[in-house]
């Protein structure tokens, strides 16, 4: 419309004479213009509004405006603006081309989403949705948004928020890219302060699949089946599933990353019976945060592969854990570097005697750096000295008060770098023998804490 506005306007300006409509056209185009110039670049929305409404207006005119001008002459400045108009009607046109569109739904309010926006833009390789966490007006438009997005058919990349799981089930059902292998998506189901990914920020590398399924109940097929698909997972404030593997143990073992928070109702993360397969084959970073009922990471047997990768296990505030490694789960762990266990009230042994007997030596032979952290019960890290700690290089202790044995001798623990902890908890240390209190003393680190 605003080509056919602007065309015709330009074929009379050469034998037109006057200035008025002239003048007139100028002083709305250049409102125009000045009105465009304030929006930002991804407001697509606003814009195609915008755009849709001028061009309306000025077809609306043209017909008055070529009628007055076969005896009026418009200005070079009304013709310079013309020139505008059409340039921008070319450049719109190029939207259509468009491959990348990162665009933000915070500002839309109670405006009404005008349809057939993006099954227009039918090019879009990579799609990024952003909203604001703390205004759900936005509902309703992204349920239109899906269904357009879902016939995208050259789409690679989407990132993506569905206020409800029935949403999600929307788009993955119509969408014909949902297993192609090429597809990468970062999808944020439900309702939370927050909608970035926490456990990306733990990688050091690029992770491609993303699901956050925030405030959520129950355990619906749909997500089991996104979960086959996804890289990172993170499972907030869920209620109705007393463990992860509920979703099931195929469903989660492809998962890179996990991050479990606020989740009253979980009480293990993985329940394998005699005859299952071995689960979180590719699990490398695990973060449990405030699940209060949490007693258990593992309950029944472990199977051969089962948690080979997991390099980082942070456990804070379960008030109820007292078994960190489950029988036989150890000897799986020969990549876990980084041990982080904070204001766990419950527990007494990091590593309970009773759970491991017949514990070889070599056992957490990549373990680097360990964090205790306001454990009031804890007594021992480990029973004895009989371990080698081959990696390990520091270790933070605060605020365990009932620790008063640390499990080295002179001559296991030969990477240890740095113990890190106030000197009243020092003091109260008992040691074997003056050799090994001399050796850690040169590694002391005094804290404040």
């Amino acid at each position: 419309m605003l080509g056919a506005a602007a065309s015709g306007i330009g074929s009379a300006a050469a034998s037109a004479v006057g200035t008025s409509v002239g003048d007139e056209v100028y002083k709305y185009g250049k409102e125009f213009f000045h009105d465009m110039s304030r929006r930002v670049d991804n407001d697509l929305e606003n814009n195609y509004e915008m755009l849709i409404e001028h061009a309306e207006k000025l077809y609306a005119r043209r017909d008055d405006i070529l009628a007055q001008a076969k005896t009026k002459q418009l200005t070079q400045v009304c013709e310079a603006w013309i020139s505008r108009v059409m340039k921008s009607e070319e450049e719109i046109g190029h939207l259509i081309q468009l491959k990348c569109l990162r665009m933000s739904l915070s500002n839309f309010g109670m405006v009404e989403f005008r349809q057939n926006v993006f099954s227009s833009l039918s090019l879009l390789e990579e799609l990024q949705i952003d909203v604001d966490p703390n205004n759900r007006s936005w509902e309703a438009i992204v349920k239109v948004i899906t269904k357009e997005v879902a016939t995208l058919k050259h789409l690679t990349s989407l990132s993506i928020c569905f206020p409800t799981v029935d949403c999600l089930q929307s788009f993955i059902s119509a969408s014909p890219l949902w297993k192609d292998f090429r597809f990468t998506f970062q999808f944020s189901v439900g309702y939370h302060d927050s909608t970035c990914y926490q456990i990306l920020d733990f990688f050091e590398y690029q992770i491609m699949n993303c699901l956050k399924f925030a405030n959520g109940e129950g355990v619906d097929p749909i997500i089991s089946d996104v979960l086959l698909e996804t890289d990172a997972f993170e499972l907030i404030g869920h209620k109705g599933a007393s463990r992860l593997s509920d979703f099931g143990i195929e469903s989660i073992n492809k998962m890179r990353g996990c991050l479990i928070e606020g989740c009253d109702e979980i009480e293990t993360i993985v329940h394998c019976n005699s005859e299952g397969r071995s689960a979180l084959e590719w699990l490398e970073k695990m973060y449990i945060n405030n699940v209060p009922k949490l007693e258990s990471i593992w309950e029944g047997p472990i199977h051969a592969g089962s948690l080979a990768r997991l390099t980082t296990l942070t456990l804070r505030r379960c008030l109820k854990l007292k078994k960190i490694f489950s029988n036989g789960m150890i000897e799986q762990l020969f990549k876990l570097e980084h041990l982080s266990i904070e204001e766990c009230p419950e527990i007494e042994e990091i590593i309970i005697e009773s759970e491991n007997n017949g514990l070889k030596p070599d056992a957490l032979p990549r373990l680097k750096m360990v964090v205790l952290s306001d454990l009031p019960k804890v007594k021992s890290i480990w029973t004895d000295d009989s371990l080698k700690w081959p990696s390990l290089e520091s270790i933070k202790i605060s605020m365990c008060q009932m620790l008063t044995r640390l499990p080295f001798s002179s001559e296991n623990a030969i990477s240890l770098r740095c113990i890190e902890a106030n000197q009243s908890w020092w003091s109260a240390l008992v040691w074997q023998d003056d050799a090994i209190e001399k050796r850690l003393r040169s590694i002391w680190l005094p804290s404040s804490s």
